[in-house]
């Protein structure tokens, strides 16, 4: 899954630190910069994050904050300050968290792990099979394999037959869930039970997933990386 953030704030070398560092944390995700707040509130909903300077001159974060609440953003918010005494505000348009300026980077990693954690439980895909629709959560999603022009998505008490090749379903989910282990394969990380010399077990389901053998070694860092950073919120 794309990633896609806001950084809002008047030091130049502030947005330049944090940029760095989440490219660094989220290579694929995409990231938009802003040094004032009346562009970045042109059009919010398109963001899944915002990291928000809170002393702005002219209006300060925590104002900019309402005025993307009410103009319907449901997404993270993230404030950059030092001073706590903006906290009770910051409760009031549920701020995400709060990270000290410069951002520290395991902080600014666990923030981004967690968001992204819940955007995945959440976020639902209307695909179509048959020429029929159905609303799917992508956290149910076990694997998708290629069936020639199509792609088979199974879930774990259904199968769908999607018009959409492994290449489309890739750039719409991103490599930080999802891991392409074969030619015709994509597994999700989190539904890995086991990995064998040549196979994938897959939690739940009675079945055994095809590894080719170049892709061995990388599918078993993938993973042991996936599963070291996620340990604390799995």
């Amino acid at each position: 899954m794309q990633f896609h953030m806001a950084i809002c704030d008047d030091e130049k070398i502030i947005r330049e630190d944090i940029y760095n560092k989440i490219m660094d944390i989220h290579s694929d995700c995409k990231i938009d910069v802003y040094h004032a707040s009346s562009e970045l509130l042109e059009n919010p909903s398109q963001y899944d994050m915002i990291f928000l300077d809170i002393e702005m001159p002219g209006m300060n974060g925590v104002d900019v904050s309402y005025i993307l609440r009410e103009k319907g953003y449901k997404g993270f918010i993230v404030f950059l300050t030092s001073h706590t005494e903006y906290m009770k505000e910051a409760f009031r348009v549920k701020a995400f968290r709060f990270l000290s300026k410069p951002a520290d980077y395991n902080e600014l990693k666990e923030a981004i792990h967690e968001a992204e954690k819940e955007i995945l439980k959440n976020k639902q895909m209307v695909v179509a099979d048959y020429g029929a629709e159905f609303m799917i959560n992508l956290s149910d999603i076990y694997y998708i394999k290629s069936n020639k022009n199509k792609t088979i998505v199974r879930l774990k008490d259904n199968t769908l037959e999607v018009n959409k090749t492994l290449k489309q379903w890739l750039d719409e989910l991103g490599t930080t869930e999802f891991y392409q282990i074969h030619k015709s394969y994509v597994v999700a990380f989190r539904h890995i039970k086991k990995i064998e010399p040549d196979v994938i077990i897959l939690a739940d389901l009675d079945e055994e997933i095809p590894i080719a053998r170049r892709s061995m070694t990388k599918v078993k860092k993938a993973f042991y990386s996936y599963v070291r950073e996620n340990a604390r919120w799995m």
